[in-house]
């Protein structure tokens, strides 16, 4: 122990000695280990850390297979499954809805989970505060339970566990809190944090008598249903018990479930499909450290020869060789040790920073991202394994010298030693390259999704507010339109029911079919007021758009669906469309768009008349502002309270947010890739940097000796570059055969844009070249301010 410790102090003068070149060392581990860190951080949230439930390999989810894919059961439906897995399996049920929670004076947007009343007692999970939800909670007198998440818990409410029966307003109406859900709970599969829990039995009480009254429809889908079975080897059983029940469902209920099947997919195998992807981005972070790793390896290499003597002498007093080699360990241990402190503290600074990056979200989402022990841990091991990564290979190599050559006092040969950094060096251009291809790829790829016309103008001019009303009244479209058109500034409004690309919306479907034919289809919907189109910058193909006092059985279909049931456009004005059992004429055909996510197939869709007063529910408007639309929300906020004042605001936003929202995923991606590369370009060029510097000293003599016999500076200028060049050239190719057989793997990320862009691929290219030269520049340009008679005078 007493060893380890004179080594540690030895390795902490050293640094002291060379406080320059330690500080550099820390500082490009530091850069790496923080991102490292950072990603860890949120991945464990997310994905890595097993949901906290019991016996997760017995958890299987249950879906229904039908014709156009898989789909997730009714509400009844689930019941007739429960009854016939008996006391073979538990079921449970979740459906995630937006709920408005007013308190200390605020209101927020929260995810909620309505549930089955087993749902806590299945899954295991006991409560941080109170009790969870219970099979009891079926029938309950007065206010409904609710259950809060500990995040919930701790940044609403102090984390006073006074919460526990105490009264919360949900949609302005009274529910009391149950209990407090551990702290990190999530439920099996992926997917975002929530914050609050609801029986299924005051489903009525939270979102009205339609929201009750749609559980009860077999046609209501929306159902996520997990089986636990008592015994995991009763899988094949279980199957063939559910498949059972799928195919009386579809005798029984033709209408909604004909056709349609039961499959069980194991909870264990989708966590493990969230890991798989969780590595493999952990694995593009950690390139930048293996970058980094070989920069520092470089200094202590260039460092270790410098003391090529002091290591003689201790040789050739006795010292073993493996004791030189833990010597250069610990002070490359020492070295990784202070900047993974300084690392975390710049993840510590990403996480906090990370939610001001992000666009405003419409909902109030807390990732519950932090630095706990786990965290500590990996960086850790990160830490340890960078030691390894960065002293192994100069400790091997500087604790063997040359000790008749050193000791005499005569200068070491370096060539292995350069030799050596060389591969280093390669090492870091290929990783960085690798970088740079797939930063680009992706960077072309999210211009080409910028590119996408998403049925509408998404430049636009336009305020767009979502609102609900919570005291089911209702909401007067043409009392709020009147009352927004007449303010100054504005130009056209209009409303709809859902506003595209919203992520979460745009769902729901009809049953359409032909008249006088039974085959029936299942089409997504939205219901639109009048100039909706115009408002939006939709482009009516053929017929018209909907007018002020439209009747209420016309429909308009995009060109997709009018193809389908028709061959053309023209051809669908003036026919008949069976929604719901309800004729209605085609009034017009409307240009194809995205309705829920910005990448999304080309799917059949149609629009019906938004009745001008709705009897409840929520809704959307759209406001053409002539002028900044930012300038214009704060009015529309007051236009909207003045006249409604039951109306709760959901969101307030501009077109341009609206789209910054619906491209945050492949903003992400591009930007974060982005980030990653020339975090590794900068690592790279200071590796670069250093070598040739180091290679111009090593050969002061050679070049003093040419330029005294007339070599001229270009010629010396071509001499230090000439094996940067070969050592870039190597390193890009490398990195660029690397980069694109991963980019075959990757390529279902990539929208219109081959994984051999060539664009990409030479913007890679001309990165490094340029970083490349930039470094090789400087120490060159140092050896054309060589004094050839003091360097030859030296020596």
């Amino acid at each position: 122990m007493s060893v380890l410790w004179n080594d540690l102090r030895f390795a902490l003068r050293m640094f002291l000695r060379n406080p320059g070149t330690s500080a550099v060392a820390v500082l490009s581990l530091a850069l790496a280990i923080g991102p490292n860190a950072t990603l860890f951080s949120v991945m464990d949230r997310l994905i890595l850390k097993p949901p906290p439930v019991k016996g997760l390999s017995q958890l299987f989810l249950l879906t229904v297979r039908t014709d156009a894919g898989r789909e997730t059961p009714s509400y009844p439906d689930y019941l007739d499954y429960q009854a016939a897995a008996g006391a073979a399996a538990d079921l449970i049920g979740y459906e995630g809805h937006g709920a408005i929670l007013n308190a200390n004076g605020q209101q927020d947007i929260l995810l909620l989970h309505i549930v089955t009343e087993n749902y806590f007692p299945v899954l295991g999970v006991k409560a941080a505060a109170g009790r969870t939800l219970l099979e009891s909670d079926r029938q309950f007198q007065g206010e409904p339970p609710v259950m809060i998440s500990y995040s919930l818990w701790q940044r609403k409410f102090g984390g006073n566990p006074a919460i526990v029966g105490q009264t919360v307003l949900l949609n302005n109406r009274g529910f009391f809190v149950a209990g407090v859900a551990p702290r990190g709970f999530r439920a099996p599969g992926l997917g975002p944090p929530v914050d609050l829990w609801l029986p299924i039995g005051a489903a009525q009480v939270w979102g009205g008598r339609g929201t009750r009254d749609a559980f009860l429809r077999r046609d209501f889908r929306g159902l996520s249903v997990w089986v636990r079975l008592h015994n995991e080897s009763d899988r094949p059983h279980m199957e063939a018990v559910l498949s059972g029940v799928a195919a009386r469902l579809a005798r029984d209920y033709p209408a909604t479930n004909k056709g349609k099947s039961a499959l069980l997919g194991s909870a264990e195998e989708r966590e493990q499909g969230g890991r798989v992807g969780a590595m493999i981005l952990l694995s593009l972070v950690g390139l930048v450290l293996l970058i980094a790793a070989a920069n520092v390896a470089g200094v202590l290499l260039a460092r270790g020869e410098s003391r090529a003597r002091e290591f003689a002498v201790r040789l050739a007093m006795g010292s073993r060789r493996l004791r030189l080699v833990r010597l250069l360990l610990t002070e490359s241990l020492v070295l990784s040790l202070i900047a993974a402190g300084a690392g975390l503290l710049l993840a510590f600074w990403l996480v906090r920073a990370a939610p001001g990056i992000l666009p405003p979200l419409p909902m109030s989402v807390d990732f519950d991202i932090r630095l706990d022990g786990r965290v500590l841990l990996y960086t850790l091991l990160l830490s340890f394994v960078t030691a390894i990564a960065c002293g192994l290979a100069p400790a091997l190599r500087v604790s063997r010298p040359d000790l008749m050559t050193v000791l005499k006092g005569d200068s070491p040969r370096g060539a292995a030693h350069f030799w050596l950094r060389s591969g280093l060096l390669i090492g870091q251009i290929a990783f960085c390259q690798f970088l740079l291809v797939g930063a680009g790829l992706l960077t072309r790829s999210y211009f080409e999704i910028e590119r996408i016309r998403p049925g509408f103008d998404p430049d636009r001019k336009l305020v767009l507010a979502t609102v609900v009303n919570v005291k089911g009244s209702g909401i007067d479209y043409r009392q709020l339109t009147e009352t927004l058109r007449a303010l100054p500034g504005m130009g056209q409004v209009s409303y709809c029911k859902t506003l595209p690309l919203l992520l979460v919306g745009g769902g729901g479907t009809k049953k359409v079919s032909l008249p006088g034919k039974d085959d029936e289809i299942n089409i997504g919907w939205n219901a639109v007021g009048p100039g909706y189109f115009s408002t939006l910058g939709s482009r009516i193909v053929r017929g018209r758009e909907f007018q002020t006092r439209e009747a209420a059985d016309s429909v308009l279909v995009n060109e997709l669906l009018a193809r389908r049931l028709w061959g053309s456009a023209d051809a669908a004005i003036g026919k008949f469309l069976r929604v719901d059992d309800k004729d209605l004429q085609v009034a017009g055909v409307v240009e194809n768009g995205k309705y829920q996510l910005i990448l999304e197939e080309s799917r059949p869709y149609l629009f019906v008349p938004a009745p001008p007063k709705t009897g409840g529910g929520d809704g959307a408007l759209l406001v053409e502002a002539r002028g900044d639309p930012k300038a214009a929300l704060a009015t529309v906020r007051k236009a909207l309270s003045d006249t409604a004042p039951d109306l709760t605001i959901v969101t307030l936003t501009t077109m341009q947010e609206h789209m910054r929202i619906a491209m945050v995923l492949p903003q992400m991606g591009a930007g974060g890739m982005g980030i990653l590369a020339l975090l590794g370009v900068f690592l790279a060029g200071v590796g670069l940097y250093g070598l040739m510097s180091y290679n111009v000293n090593r050969r002061m003599h050679e070049i003093g000796v040419r330029m005294a016999l007339g070599a001229r500076p270009a010629d010396v200028l071509r001499l230090v570059l000439r094996q940067s060049t070969l050592l870039v050239g190597v390193g890009a190719s490398i990195g660029l055969v690397v980069a694109f057989f991963a980019a075959q793997v990757v390529s279902s990320l990539l929208y219109r844009v081959s994984p051999a862009d060539p664009v990409a691929l030479l913007a890679a290219i001309t990165a490094v070249a340029a970083v490349a030269l930039l470094a090789a520049v400087i120490p060159a340009r140092r050896a054309l301010r060589f004094d050839p008679m003091a360097v030859l005078r030296n020596e």
